[in-house]
């Protein structure tokens, strides 16, 4: 825990310099509690500028957070493949014990690895957001920070671990003897969907984390909750697939590594859907802003 509080010291120190040195306006920049919508036409341009402003210093964050999480870690990247070794060990152990499995259009092994790897794309995605505003919560409140940086970073660190966990699925597959499918290059699109659903209902409950901390706990209730209805370790059933947005990305990305269904087919349409819900959850950490900066701050 004192390691885990020191490197958070260390990422909000260096954003915090960092923002003073390239992001601090030289006139004081002032945020109230006002009504963010009163005047749309600012509140769009202001937010135009934030993005760009983010973009640019997203990736410096980024190369913070990896050498600070990089000094506090043991075993470092294997974090990203320890769930995915453990589930496929105990499937096999089950398996060779002749214990009753789910039915299943494959092995049930690989099944269950693969649900693993891509549902650990997810939970980290729904994470994500307070995770990152949490850590750079000084540079966020006493700052001229865009709340869309922190955002920004922790999405080159989830695309990198998912590009990982990715590669290293593909390794596992070729050793169970399920050599991946001419339709994985459909595994992209369906990743990227999950996560995109993911961020978004993380970034909802973000702003209100970082003043309650029963939020926190609540999103690790949920992340359970949601992966026991979607098809991550057994299939489901159609009537609670049909309300799960994460059921049909699953599939597609399981499909497209196994040659079933193309992820395209799924994952596109949910492509726009998170990205609409992403839009949403933006507006509202635009609006979340003021008041987030007079609780915290």
């Amino acid at each position: 825990m004192e390691s885990r509080s020191q490197s958070r010291s260390e990422i909000d120190a260096e954003a915090a310099e960092l923002c003073r040195r390239r992001f601090t306006a030289p006139q004081e920049v002032i945020i109230t509690a006002q009504r963010e919508l009163k005047d749309p036409h600012s509140f769009a341009v202001r937010a135009a500028e934030d993005l760009g402003r983010s973009l640019s210093l997203a990736p410096t964050l980024f190369a913070m957070q990896l050498r600070s999480r990089r000094r506090a870690s043991l075993l470092g990247w294997l974090w990203l493949v320890l769930p995915t070794l453990a589930t496929m060990f105990i499937a096999l152990v089950l398996q060779r014990q002749s214990v009753p499995l789910p039915r299943t259009q494959m092995p049930y092994v690989a099944f269950a690895t693969i649900g693993i790897a891509v549902w650990q794309c997810a939970a980290e995605a729904l994470n994500m957001p307070l995770r990152q505003l949490s850590a750079h919560r000084f540079a966020i409140t006493r700052l001229n920070m865009p709340v869309e940086a922190p955002i920004f970073a922790g999405l080159i660190e989830v695309a990198l671990n998912s590009a990982i966990r990715s590669a290293l699925l593909l390794l596992i597959l070729l050793l169970l003897g399920v050599p991946p499918a001419p339709t994985v290059v459909g595994l992209p699109l369906a990743l990227a969907a999950l996560i995109l659903l993911a961020v978004a209902i993380g970034a909802l409950a973000a702003p209100v984390g970082m003043v309650v901390e029963d939020v926190s706990r609540g999103l690790a209730i949920i992340a359970a909750l949601w992966m026991i209805a979607t098809p991550v370790l057994y299939p489901v059933p159609d009537a609670v697939a049909t309300w799960n947005p994460a059921a049909p990305l699953v599939d597609s990305a399981r499909g497209s590594l196994t040659g079933g269904e193309f992820a395209g087919t799924a994952a596109l349409p949910m492509v726009f859907v998170s990205l609409a819900a992403l839009f949403v959850s933006w507006i509202w950490l635009r609006l979340a802003r003021p008041y987030l900066i007079d609780q915290v701050a």
